[in-house]
């Protein structure tokens, strides 16, 4: 006599994948405390930037011209350094403190324009906060978690084994079908 035991080992296998599979999902994971609420996120610290700070790409300026509603506005430097304004067209702005800036548009402006012009310029936001930090040194506990502040990018660095699996799969061409990216 011939029993066929396939099927009762298919079964078997689904079954005790079924029960792994339901006793993974009855619990959350993780340390997190789910039955209370969370703490309140840390003020955010307010850093004031230093009086001779020169302007860097992607600051945010404001600029203000005394009766013009026209120029009077918020501009960001591009990443080659430079503001485009009405009337004036584009500056350079990089590596100049809001007073130079300051002066070099009251010029502009007085040249053709405007007969003793007021311009006002401020930092309405920087971009001279950037933190880059050691992932590998905080994870041995020789350096200290850094702050995060809102607005923050964060940027964290791939993996070297899935980039080694990214260039083996690009090498073999028949294996880059099963390539799981």
């Amino acid at each position: 006599m011939f029993v066929n035991l396939a099927p009762r080992f298919a079964f078997a296998v689904t079954l005790l994948a079924a029960v792994l599979t339901a006793s993974c999902a009855d619990t959350r994971g993780g340390s997190i405390p789910y039955d209370r609420s969370l703490a309140a996120p840390d003020e955010p610290k307010i850093q004031t930037l230093p009086e001779n700070y020169k302007i860097a790409p992607l600051d945010m300026l404001s600029i203000k011209v005394f009766n013009s509603q026209d120029i009077s506005g918020d501009y960001a430097v591009d990443l080659a350094g430079h503001i485009s304004l009405p009337l004036v067209g584009e500056i350079e702005a990089v590596n100049l403190t809001t007073g130079e800036l300051d002066q070099k548009l009251t010029e502009l402006l007085g040249k053709k324009y405007f007969e003793h012009p007021d311009v006002s310029v401020a930092i309405k936001q920087s971009t001279a906060h950037v933190v880059t930090v050691d992932l590998t040194a905080i994870r041995r506990g020789e350096a200290a978690d850094p702050q995060i502040y809102p607005g923050d990018i964060v940027v964290v660095d791939g993996s070297k084994i899935k980039e080694f699996q990214k260039q083996f799969f690009q090498s073999i061409p028949l294996l880059s079908v099963f390539r799981p990216f």
